[in-house]
């Protein structure tokens, strides 16, 4: 099967559908530029201006021509680098030779492709290096499974510097089957795609991006390509004149998100801004390898286009102009903090404007459509005309500034062409009640947008890099399943005999933990517990022991056995014994000193709570609820719950000590609000104390009352096997529900 078919297969798979272009595209005229253009075989990627220029200083010097052909970097002779030293040394040995003071340095010894390919295998770590000493013939001699074991071994090293970023680049140039290559990118879920593009950066993400370009159009041939171009599967917008323009102007597509996701395909969502008005766009999610349309509406020095150009593209090449977007955008919102925009300029980090304002801009433009709809029926209104006038003065300051310069005059303004509209609105004749409706609506809605980020603006703003933001990003994303998902076994887990036996003489290699299964209640109990190993033959049955009043079955945890369990009434479930055990059945908790102290393991959502107390109604109560509520500007109202609960022993009910806080509402959709939110202040704390086991991170927020305060978080830290601390998990702190002025109730529980 070609190529083309092959991809066309993919994104059918993918459930995309390939059609024609967007019709604002002037799709025919473009298509017919480009076929002509693609006739022939692609054009090879054109240098860039530090190519080109190294290009032309080292024909015109033989020094750097030796060096170069000994494996030194000619651009590094004045650079004062340490880690030039070996290209220093090179370079005087070069210098003495052409002086005629000494013969030509040895050329490098060349290494044999299957040395490369052992270390490969041995999982050496000279693999990079090595690999780096290929000749581009050998590169073009390797088969594919063992080009794309090198890819990937180099991909995923612990660091991934120039040199390892030149070898994968040229392994994919040199490849004499494109089409295979980009399969094989494509392959689980885009995985090769995805890590590329983490591990490549800088100017060698431009390299890299026009090797995938040609391997695309070479692997579908002048033919396919001409139809392609006819067919993108979508068109996607390109405006970016820069941070600085747009706050000063209009017409820029900001896209916020430009990503390969777990599912292998890139997920895009942008707001095109014109003046105030910003308006979101979301793509469906698009096949890597799929054609797009690329319009320019701004001149974009880096893809050489022009505005007015169409560019046709693989959906993977447009990571490239994200990526420039991102980095330009973060330098630029640096420059904006030194400007002294303050508060009201940019929250977070990356490539998104301030949260705080992005739905006041969207408020006005919605105000603005509906206003000139009816402007003729206000104007020819008592009153009309200069409610007008007032809303031109916004619109004008707005489109001029930017909203980030001119967010301390909005209320003012807003206020002013507020009391102007209820002036005129009782007189304007020239309106229908749907009309006055609709810019009453509007109106409102833009001033309450407007109050929010007046009141928000008095929050206490972050000062984390993006790098620190998104790092931080990251930790939170792993620690979540953690905070959201209860870990029954972490408290019923007990450490296993030291012989290895479980009662009744079961012995199980490597035992290093137990758990006691135990009916739900009302269920018929556990009368018998067979184990298993790996190939179905049994290892015995478990004897019961006598706990308390109880006969229970302690089976293996740490490693996981298969098992199964019989009940009372005569029925069996086969269990791989786990932190979930089948329905019907559940692990143990005892009301032991390490459970009354700790309680219950993550869990921080009402339904991780409600579940809890379904599968340990006998055994837990509640014993106190207090609550409070808080806004967080760009995600709304928050409310989070502190549970005391008390554990039955043997000797009756004990309190445990640390409270459960859970965030209210379905799902985990609070919690991953507030963590969101909550990001960049905790890479704050975590830069002021980078070895801290424990901090306390103070997160401002709004009460329900419009204020300023803070919601105190309390964080873990864990070292991992590389030495570095971890987040391993976080919390409410109890400070946070003794605050007034976040206090939403207070009450006792169940207890008597």
């Amino acid at each position: 099967m070609r190529v083309f078919g092959h991809i066309h297969q993919i994104l059918m798979d993918a459930g995309l559908s390939v059609g024609p272009a967007a019709q604002a595209l002037d799709a025919q005229l473009a298509a017919q530029a480009q076929s002509a253009e693609l006739l022939g075989q692609p054009p090879p990627r054109p240098l860039t201006p530090a190519e080109a220029q190294s290009a032309e200083l080292q024909a015109q010097d033989p020094v750097a021509n030796c060096v170069a052909e000994r494996g030194g970097d000619p651009s590094f002779r004045d650079a004062g680098l340490p880690g030039a030293a070996e290209t220093a040394e090179l370079t005087a040995a070069c210098e003495a030779t052409e002086q005629g003071h000494a013969d030509l340095p040895p050329r490098p010894e060349p290494i044999a492709t299957g040395a490369v390919l052992d270390a490969n295998a041995a999982d050496a770590w000279q693999t990079d290096s090595l690999t780096a000493r290929l000749t581009d013939a050998q590169m073009a001699g390797l088969d594919l499974s063992d080009r794309m074991a090198l890819l990937r071994h180099i991909a995923h090293g612990a660091r991934v510097d120039g040199e390892d970023e030149q070898t994968i680049i040229r392994l994919l140039a040199n490849a004499p089957d494109p089409a295979a290559v980009l399969v094989e990118l494509r392959a689980d879920q885009s995985a090769l795609f995805r890590q590329l593009d983490r591990v490549i950066d800088g100017d060698s993400y431009a390299e890299y991006r026009g090797v995938l370009r040609a391997a695309w159009f070479a692997a579908l041939g002048p033919a396919e390509a001409a139809a392609a171009i006819q067919n993108p599967v979508t068109a996607l917008p390109w405006a970016d004149p820069g941070l600085i323009s747009s706050l000063t102007g209009d017409g820029r597509v900001l896209y916020d998100q430009v990503e390969i996701g777990e599912d292998g395909l890139i997920h895009i969502e942008a707001r095109v801004t014109r003046g105030p008005v910003a308006i979101p766009l979301k793509w469906p999610p698009l096949d890597p390898l799929a054609m797009v349309a690329v319009r320019y509406f701004a001149d974009e020095a880096d893809f050489e286009a022009g505005a007015g150009e169409v560019q046709y593209m693989p959906a993977v090449e447009f990571l490239g102009l994200y990526h420039k977007q991102v980095g330009q955008t973060r330098r630029q919102l640096l420059d904006l903090s030194l400007l002294g925009l303050g508060a009201m300029g940019v929250v977070g980090a990356g490539s998104r404007l301030t949260l705080l304002l992005s739905a006041v801009e969207a408020a006005i433009g919605a105000a603005d459509i509906v206003i000139r709809e009816h402007r003729a029926g206000i104007a020819a209104s008592e009153g009309g005309q200069d409610f007008l006038d007032a809303w031109d003065r916004v619109m004008t300051l707005a489109a001029v500034y930017g909203i980030a310069q001119v967010a301390r005059q909005l209320p003012e303004l807003v206020r002013g062409a507020r009391n102007a509209w209820q002036r005129a609105s009782g007189q304007a004749d020239g309106l229908d009640a749907a009309g006055r409706a609709a810019v009453e609506a509007r109106l409102a809605e833009l001033e309450a947008h407007v109050q929010q980020a007046q009141r928000a603006s008095k929050l206490r703003q972050p000062k984390a890099s993006p790098e620190a933001v998104d790092e931080t990003k990251a930790a939170l994303l792993d620690t979540r399943p953690h905070v959201r998902d209860t870990h029954f076994a972490d408290r019923a887990a007990e450490h296993a005999p030291d012989t290895g036996r479980l009662p009744g003489g079961v012995s199980v290699p490597g035992l290093r933990k137990v758990v006691v299964v135990e009916s739900m209640p009302g269920g018929d109990p556990v009368s018998k517990v067979e184990v298993f190993d790996v190939d179905g033959q049994s290892l015995g049955t478990i004897k019961s022991v006598k706990d308390g009043t109880a006969e229970v079955f302690k089976v293996p945890f740490e490693p996981s056995m298969r098992l199964k369990v019989t009940r009372a009434d005569g029925s069996t479930v086969d269990w791989t014994s786990g932190p979930a055990p089948p329905e019907g059945l559940r692990l143990r908790i005892k009301a032991n000193k390490a459970f009354r102290k700790n309680g219950f393991a993550g869990g921080h959502t009402r339904e991780a709570w409600d579940d809890v107390q379904t599968i340990y109604g006998g055994v837990i109560r509640e014993s106190g609820h207090r609550q409070i509520g808080f806004d967080v500007p760009g995600h709304g109202p928050i409310e989070v719950s502190q549970i005391r609960y008390e554990v039955k022993g043997a000797t009756g009910w004990k309190p445990v000590a640390q409270p459960k806080t859970i965030f209210e509402g379905p799902g985990d959709h609070q919690l991953v609000a507030f963590e969101e939110y909550m990001t960049p202040y905790v890479a704050d704390a975590i830069a002021d104390a980078p070895d801290a086991v424990e901090l306390t991170v103070s997160v401002p927020v709004l009460n329900r009352a419009g204020e300023p305060t803070d919601v105190r978080v309390h964080l873990i830290r864990r070292g991992g096997e590389d030495g570095q601390a971890r987040i391993h998990s976080w919390w409410v702190d109890d400070a946070s529900f003794g605050d007034a002025r976040l206090t939403l109730g207070d009450s006792n529980g169940g207890a008597p």
